[in-house]
């Protein structure tokens, strides 16, 4: 959960070009959440409790903002274009994607992101 940035492995994928590759940036657009929250945690003090479930909150939306920072509309649109040609089974996923992906994509702007990657950090101090 915290040795890979998010954004880093999108356009790790994004860059890849690989069949699996596209597979999983495009189902990944369609989710609402990317880092699910633990049912619950071992900790000696509950008292840190609020504190993880904050971070694990905000590593989704950085997860989620950085996928919609590299799947963007155009990157899906390009994707398209050509699976219209090669892949017909991707393009027809890509298309379901479309209602999905305009409700649920999250735009963080930079002092937001800030702040989560510190709400991050401040729980694995």
């Amino acid at each position: 959960m915290l040795r890979v940035d998010p954004f880093d492995l999108f356009a790790w994928l994004a860059r890849a070009n690989t069949t699996r590759a596209r597979d999983v940036l495009v189902g990944l657009a369609t989710r609402g959440h990317l880092v699910d929250e633990g049912v619950y945690y071992v900790l000696e003090d509950r008292t840190y409790e609020p504190l993880l479930r904050n971070a694990i909150r905000a590593l989704d939306r950085l997860s989620l903002n950085a996928l919609h920072r590299i799947a963007t509309d155009e990157w899906l649109l390009r994707l398209w274009e050509w699976a219209e040609r090669e892949d017909r089974v991707l393009a027809r996923d890509i298309e379901d994607t479309e209602p999905l992906r305009t409700t649920r994509a999250l735009r963080l702007v930079a002092t937001e992101r800030q702040r989560d990657r510190a709400t991050v950090k401040a729980a694995l101090a």
